[in-house]
């Protein structure tokens, strides 16, 4: 929500209201005194409806009057702009048809102007023509009332102070007078809108660990700047264990898998003070030496193998084998 609400005049036969010596009417606005020309003390009226601020809701209130096509805002222009703004003191107020504003309780607040003739040249939506009177304490005084709500109306009176200048207006149904309300005391910024592209989710098995070499981002590096990644197919191990065998006696190990998975295992050497590992399968070919010393009358051999229920093991001679079995990395 915007900081600032404008909120010009819904029309001009309405919504504008004069009182001098000869009369009074909708349609226009007079302020000042004029004396010599038979007028007296003018005074005027403008009316603004459904303000949309809620109780309690200005931080400021600026009135902006439209002047005159040419720029110019008396018709005599002899001395100072001087008038007080005072707001119908009343929770919604109609506008001016067939109604003198004059005759209904004005607040106990007031706001003073107090300018030269000529309108601001850099006041308003174009930047010339309009005069900005600042109104926060008349216009507060009717939204802090019990019965002002958000869409509420309120019409503001402006009365000359002897100034003795008259100050008639010419009204333009093109350029009308606005009332402009700051809620806060915040700039009325815009902010520029952004474009956030819908974020990319990662597929189901976009997931891992990756290590990449240094100087390298591990989110972007390709494969061959990565020390390590999982998304590659690994064999993973569902079980591993150590058993101590019998020579010639063949071991079963359930792997609990509906198809034959891999499966490898050490086998440590019972030479005493050996710290020496084969992995199976072994076997001794002809006359080769084994490094324990055993030869090919007396071998230490192993070997295992897979089905659909076990890994088999078996060894030539009582040792401790080491087994591990794997599964495939699943898609």
């Amino acid at each position: 929500m915007a900081n600032e609400v404008y909120i010009p005049i819904p029309t001009v036969n309405n919504d504008y209201f004069y009182e001098d010596s000869t009369g009074s009417g909708t349609g226009s606005l007079e302020i000042g005194n004029n004396d010599s020309s038979g007028w007296g003390n003018m005074k005027g009226a403008i009316y603004f409806n459904e303000v949309d601020v809620a109780r309690g809701g200005c931080n400021y209130a600026g009135l902006y009057l439209w002047t005159s096509a040419n720029g110019k805002e008396l018709e005599d222009r002899d001395g100072n702009w001087s008038f007080r703004v005072y707001a119908v003191d009343e929770d919604d107020t109609g506008d001016f048809g067939g109604t003198n504003p004059f005759g209904r309780t004005h607040t106990t607040n007031y706001d003073t102007s107090s300018n030269s003739d000529e309108p601001d040249t850099s006041a308003g939506p174009t930047g010339s023509g309009w005069k900005e009177i600042t109104v926060t304490s008349c216009v507060n005084e009717v939204m802090s009332r019990n019965g002002w709500s958000s869409g509420n109306s309120i019409a503001l009176l402006l009365q000359d102070i002897d100034s003795g200048c008259e100050n008639k207006y010419v009204i333009d149904n093109d350029k009308k007078s606005f009332l402009l309300i700051r809620k806060s005391a915040e700039p009325n910024f815009k902010p520029t809108n952004t474009a956030v592209a819908a974020p990319t989710f990662p597929t189901a098995n976009s997931y891992g660990i990756r290590i990449s070499y240094p100087g390298y981002d591990v989110k972007t590096a390709t494969e061959d700047q990565l020390y390590y990644t999982s998304r590659k197919k690994l064999f993973k191990i569902v079980t591993q264990g150590k058993i101590t065998t019998t020579a010639n006696t063949v071991y079963q190990i359930a792997h609990g898998q509906d198809y034959k998975p891999f499966a490898k295992a050490y086998m440590k050497s019972p030479k005493a003070g050996s710290s020496k590992r084969y992995l199976m399968p072994r076997f001794l070919p002809g006359e080769q030496a084994d490094p324990d010393g055993y030869d090919y009358d007396d071998p230490l051999d192993g070997a295992i193998a897979v089905d659909g229920t076990y890994v088999k093991i078996k060894t030539t001679k009582a040792c401790e084998v080491y087994y591990y079995i794997f599964i495939d990395e699943l898609d």
